[in-house]
C-alpha cells in the first residue's frame, strides 16, 4: 500500500512585498476507502493576515482499479515511481490519450 498519514508544510515570500503564504497539510488515517486532509492557509498581505481552512475528503483506491479506469477512458497509462525522500512508495499514472 502507498497511503499513510502524514503532515506537510511549506509556503513562499512575496519578494515585491506582495500576498505570502504558509500552510499546513495533515493527512488523517484512512477509514476503509476514504481519508480527510486538512489544510490551514496563512495568508499575509500587507500586515493583515488572515487564517483559512479546507478540509478534503479523498478516496483510496487500489492500482488495478486506477488503471482498468484510466485504460477505460482511452488513455494508455504508465506507472511511475519517482525517486522521492520523503514518499516512500508513492506512484504516479503517466497517461496519454489513445489515437483514434
Amino acid at each position: 500500500m502507498t497511503f499513510g498519514p502524514q503532515t506537510r508544510h511549506g509556503g513562499h515570500d512575496s519578494a515585491e512585498g506582495g500576498r505570502e503564504l504558509r500552510y499546513l497539510e495533515w493527512v488523517h488515517p484512512a477509514e476503509e476507502s476514504t481519508y480527510v486532509v486538512d489544510f490551514a492557509y496563512l495568508i499575509r498581505e500587507g500586515e493583515t493576515v488572515r487564517v483559512e481552512h479546507d478540509r478534503h475528503v479523498c478516496g483510496l483506491f487500489p492500482q488495478e482499479t486506477w488503471l482498468r479506469g484510466l485504460e477505460a477512458a482511452g488513455f494508455d497509462v504508465d506507472v511511475v515511481r519517482p525517486d522521492y525522500e520523503d514518499e516512500a512508495g508513492q506512484v504516479i499514472f503517466a497517461a496519454t490519450i489513445t489515437a483514434p
